[in-house]
């Protein structure tokens, strides 16, 4: 059958395209876009609670598997930005307002999770103090 023949069936061939193009689409759009669920894509979710610009419970290590994702749920008494160092990843929060940080262990290594607080007193005044919250440990698998 010839669809681009003078008899062809122009319908056909504008239905296949559309097909086509949907599915180019959607492929794309869920390629794109996170899980709905973050937690359903991982086993390891940890607390981190800061108050007085110190984690609760003491500085600790996360350890996690090559490969593995987590997430890394944080509150704190103040604004500030939690940030781990080696993956370029920060997450700001707002006082009292809990916020998620999803963490793919790429790397293999320890890395510090520093909070990145305003400087106290005039703005500019230099560098604000950068207090480890815990540490990322990443083992190969």
């Amino acid at each position: 059958m010839n669809l681009r023949g003078p008899s062809g069936n122009r319908p056909a061939i504008v239905a296949c395209r559309a097909l086509a193009l949907a599915f180019l689409s959607l492929a794309s759009e869920a390629q794109s876009q996170p899980p709905l669920d973050p937690a359903a894509t991982t086993g390891h979710t940890f607390e981190l609670r800061v108050a007085g610009r110190r984690p609760e419970g003491g500085v600790r290590t996360l350890r996690l598997r090559q490969g593995e994702p987590a997430l890394l749920r944080c509150t704190a008494d103040e604004p500030m930005t939690v940030h781990v160092h080696g993956y370029g990843l920060e997450l700001p929060l707002r006082a009292g307002v809990p916020g998620t940080l999803r963490v793919d262990a790429r790397f293999v290594g320890r890395f510090p999770v520093t909070a990145h607080l305003p400087p106290a007193g005039k703005a500019g005044s230099g560098h604000s103090h950068e207090p480890t919250l815990l540490y990322l440990e990443v083992h190969p698998r």
